[in-house]
């Protein structure tokens, strides 16, 4: 009797071992499937988008009462690449960025103003954000600080620090249908001599954008807003369309277009 009980209770663990192990493998299993789905994005492929940005321009539709806009990449060497916002082949006004260890990096800003060309130089430059982002893992953050150099003519006129904020914050609907990925960048910037920060903000949403005569709508820049501590919405820009690249190379922005 005592025998045929214990027979009876290792019959019963086995059973409840074996129960464990399939119940084991299927959790195993679900976990492979949900990797499997996770949805990743490159954002080095949506912005600057390689594919298009070599050979088009980002166009805004012309709009009675909206100035006109455009946006076009060049390639700078290496990992870096220039972003004009200006009529192609205009290079006179260009942010300069870089792709490089798995994060987008902003280096500089070239501006000519006027009789004077202003460059603002970051270093080390700022982490905008990553090349790929894990979509079902949420949010994206970075904190981090730099110094911050300004040159007139290439003379330093100006210094401070940098302390900044740079989020991925996920999906948004910009329009009815229409949804974008939003990253966010918060800048406090300490100039020597001040004691209050100016206070910069931009956004950026990236989404699909129809290429002109195809019928591609590959992920890009779609829409930039920002403005500072004076003006909480400077600009507030919607890019439409890729356009192809003219053949010809223009002396500057025909009239009528925008060059800042």
């Amino acid at each position: 009797m005592l025998k045929e009980v214990i027979s009876r209770q290792k019959s019963v663990r086995i059973i409840l071992l074996r129960k464990l192990f399939i119940l084991l493998i299927f959790i195993g299993v679900l976990g492979l499937a949900k990797n499997s789905l996770a949805v990743v994005h490159n954002i080095k492929s949506y912005y600057p988008n390689e594919t298009y940005s070599s050979g088009y321009f980002l166009h805004q539709f012309v709009q009675s009462g909206v100035e006109e806009r455009v946006l076009w990449y060049e390639n700078a060497g290496g990992n870096y690449f220039k972003q004009y916002i200006s009529y192609p082949y205009d290079r006179r006004y260009y942010d300069l960025l870089e792709w490089s260890g798995g994060y987008c990096y902003y280096h500089k800003t070239h501006n000519p103003l006027g009789a004077v060309t202003i460059d603002t130089e970051f270093s080390p430059p700022i982490r905008f954000f990553p090349e790929n982002w894990d979509e079902d893992a949420g949010s994206w953050s970075y904190s981090g600080t730099c110094n911050v150099f300004i040159y007139n003519d290439d003379v330093l006129v100006r210094q401070g620090s940098v302390e900044y904020t740079n989020e991925i914050i996920g999906w948004e609907e910009l329009a009815p249908g229409y949804r974008a990925i939003r990253w966010h960048t918060i800048q406090s910037i300490l100039y020597d001599g001040n004691t209050a920060p100016v206070i910069f903000t931009e956004n950026w949403w990236l989404g699909p954008v129809p290429v002109e005569g195809t019928s591609d709508q590959p992920m890009s820049y779609k829409r930039t807003m920002g403005g500072d501590s004076e003006v909480p919405v400077r600009y507030d820009t919607w890019f439409d369309y890729w356009s192809k690249l003219p053949d010809i190379t223009f002396p500057a922005a025909p009239s009528g277009l925008s060059v800042n």
